[in-house]
């Protein structure tokens, strides 16, 4: 759901699939997407998808250690966590907050205001 909200409202020439950086524990982080920067650079996007309406933990824990990896190694505007809608409140807001330590988080809703934010048109 992610790829094809972030390719409709931002175009698929901007999107990359399979993209790799290196962290700063020296392994390769492998993320599903990326998004072309008009500057040339490029933003490692982690989707992160809901089970059964529900924010999926162990891959809140597993995705916060990549982008925390990533982070450690480059500047903070290189990384973004989308949430599918549709978690509680709550949960919403536990696991933006534990993501957010690490990367911008935002909701697909968001994309259009992000986009601007970051250099993407």
């Amino acid at each position: 759901i992610v790829l094809q909200e972030l390719e409709a409202q931002l175009g698929a020439e901007k999107i990359v699939r399979q993209v790799r950086i290196q962290g700063s524990s020296g392994h390769m982080i492998d993320f599903p997407m990326g998004i072309k920067r008009d500057n040339g650079g490029l933003i490692y996007v982690q989707p992160v998808a809901l089970d059964n309406g529900k924010i999926n933990w162990p891959s809140i824990y597993e995705f916060h250690g990549k982008l925390f990896d990533v982070k450690a190694a480059s500047e903070i505007e290189n990384r973004l966590a989308v949430i599918e809608s549709g978690a509680s409140a709550i949960e919403f807001g536990r696991a933006s907050s534990f993501l957010g330590q690490a990367s911008p988080v935002i909701t697909l809703e968001d994309i259009p205001e992000i986009s601007r934010m970051i250099g993407v048109r």
